[in-house]
């Protein structure tokens, strides 16, 4: 069965490859230009990074999964985007990027000058990208009750949880898997601290259902709201407007967090696996990324990639951050 699968995932791999190939192809005339990666925060820096080289004559924004189009649609109008016969889903689009490495004709764009992963991101730091996307912001028509719910004081909240098990690592090094300690952390705001939640998730994420079954156990809907319900289509109009008019982001790492950077809103990221990128923005105003640890042996090293590689035939167990630290680090940083 397995083994089944993953050809059912080769042909979907290799069926995808020829739709790009005859999309680029049928465009060839035109300068496409399209990322290497897929991620929500990468689409948002990418669309900043190559947004005076796509507005030049014969130059267009190329999108290949849903995502990207959406995003690329705040920033572009629909003249100087040109879509894949079919997008890209979600599921698959690690393989097939590592896929793509192989392929002459896919000549993505990089956010990164050479290894300097960090370099991309400088781009949330400049004030030109944020007066862009607020241009761009005021442009827009906003649905009524983003509008009104924007009016109230509220700090938003991301949580990425698939499963209760803290050492298992798959699909995501950046999970929460103590829900006792998100509830902790919910109800100190909510209710302590008397301040409207705005939840991220969406339907289809296993946060949206845990987090609506608590609100709804607890009687909480006065104070937590969903961002998947009051707008729409969850499009970037929306997403960003809130952003900008909330207190800051509280939550996982995601790419979520990076309209909150670009803004210049507080952020208290927790439960992050360590990367040097996040480290260096740890270092400036307003970033706070609190780290998973690994402890073995009575020894203890922050989470990395790397760390567990050498450490993959020990027995050792994750750490999360605490709801006291994080709990103590809330009014502090966001000042409630």
């Amino acid at each position: 069965m397995r083994s089944f699968l993953i050809f059912l995932k080769r042909i979907y791999i290799y069926f995808f490859s020829f739709n790009l190939f005859l999309s680029l192809n049928q465009n060839k005339k035109k300068i496409l230009i399209y990322p290497e990666r897929l991620g929500f925060g990468d689409h948002i820096v990418f669309c900043l990074i190559f947004y005076d080289q796509i507005k030049q004559k014969n130059n267009y924004l190329f999108c290949y999964d849903e995502m990207g189009y959406n995003v690329g649609k705040f920033f572009f109008p629909q003249e100087k985007i040109v879509k894949s016969f079919f997008f890209l889903k979600n599921s698959y689009k690690i393989l097939f990027l590592n896929a793509l490495k192989n392929y002459k004709f896919f000549k993505a764009r990089s956010i990164n000058k050479g290894n300097d992963k960090f370099s991309g991101y400088q781009q949330l730091a400049n004030l030109n990208s944020k007066k862009l996307v607020l241009k761009k912001l005021n442009q827009k028509k906003i649905q009524k009750k983003i509008i009104h719910f924007s009016k109230k004081k509220y700090l938003t909240f991301y949580l990425k949880h698939f499963h209760s098990d803290k050492n298992r690592l798959i699909p995501s090094l950046r999970q929460t898997s103590n829900l006792k300690k998100v509830f902790k952390i919910i109800k100190y705001i909510v209710i302590n601290k008397k301040t409207n939640l705005l939840i991220l998730a969406q339907r289809n994420e296993l946060s949206y259902k845990v987090l609506k079954k608590y609100v709804k156990e607890k009687k909480l809907s006065k104070r937590i709201y969903f961002l998947d319900d009051l707008s729409e289509d969850y499009n970037m109009n929306d997403q960003i407007l809130l952003a900008r008019n909330s207190i800051g982001f509280l939550g996982n790492h995601s790419g979520a967090e990076v309209i909150y950077a670009l803004l210049g809103k507080k952020l208290l990221i927790y439960d992050a696996a360590f990367k040097i990128i996040l480290n260096k923005f740890n270092k400036k105003k307003n970033y706070n990324y609190f780290f998973k640890k690994i402890l073995f042996k009575k020894k203890s090293l922050v989470l990395t990639i790397e760390n567990l590689n050498k450490l993959k035939n020990t027995n050792y167990n994750i750490q999360e951050v605490s709801e006291k630290r994080i709990i103590n680090s809330i009014s502090k940083i966001f000042q409630l």
